[in-house]
């Protein structure tokens, strides 16, 4: 489910652009997963 307009362009140029982008991209993918996890414990009590 990944949304691709919100993902930045790749540029074969910019490798370290390209790095940082995929390090936030997998950040907030990680503090999304984490957010949703706390969401359902708090449902199950």
């Amino acid at each position: 489910m990944i949304d691709t307009r919100t993902r930045p362009a790749r540029s074969h140029n910019k490798p370290q652009a390209n790095a940082m982008a995929d390090k936030v991209c997998a950040h907030n993918k990680s503090a999304a997963s984490k957010a949703i996890a706390r969401v359902e414990d708090q449902r199950r009590s």
